[in-house]
């Protein structure tokens, strides 16, 4: 949104309470204006509210195809249309919390607590729990596809790697 020397300079004349500068993800929903994970646009000029009615208490947050965003709050998944303006629940899990996505093509990645799933073809997909190895995939920060064609996932534990193509 903004110009690294815009950046320095920025200040909002008028504050609002409910928004402090310390928030977990945010997307850009234009050229001008992102949303934030607490329910704010900012922009160059002011934040104030979203029209959307709706925050989302996660680490990420990810556009999906047709104006629709894939976003977590501490139990569920869900999937927003900022044109129509309508919350779909797409899954429920009263333990995991959905801390990462990375979409690409038709899917879209997500990093619980503890698994790796994936969403496609409005179906959700388990690619691997943490019961099935050593590994610990807890706080999935942030999920990337490499140039060597794995998907790459950060944690709190350190970096693994996964072939999705063995799979």
């Amino acid at each position: 949104i903004l110009q690294e020397s815009n950046f320095k300079n920025l200040r909002y004349t008028k504050s609002t309470k409910e928004f402090n500068n310390v928030y977990y993800s945010q997307i850009a929903i234009d050229s001008n204006r992102v949303l934030t994970h607490n329910g704010f646009i900012a922009s160059v000029d002011s934040i104030y509210p979203s029209p959307f009615g709706f925050t989302f208490n996660s680490q990420g947050i990810c556009f999906e195809k047709d104006s629709k965003l894939v976003f977590g709050d501490l139990t569920s998944l869900f999937r927003y249309d900022l044109d129509k303006r309508k919350k779909e629940l797409i899954d429920k899990d009263s333990i995991l919390i959905p801390y990462s996505f990375y979409g690409e093509g038709d899917s879209i990645w997500i990093g619980y607590e503890n698994k790796l799933s994936y969403l496609k073809n409005d179906s959700l997909h388990v690619y691997f729990k943490q019961s099935e190895g050593f590994l610990k995939l807890q706080h999935p920060y942030q999920i990337l596809r490499g140039e060597d064609n794995n998907l790459w996932v950060t944690c709190f534990h350190g970096v693994y790697c996964f072939n999705t193509q063995n799979q």
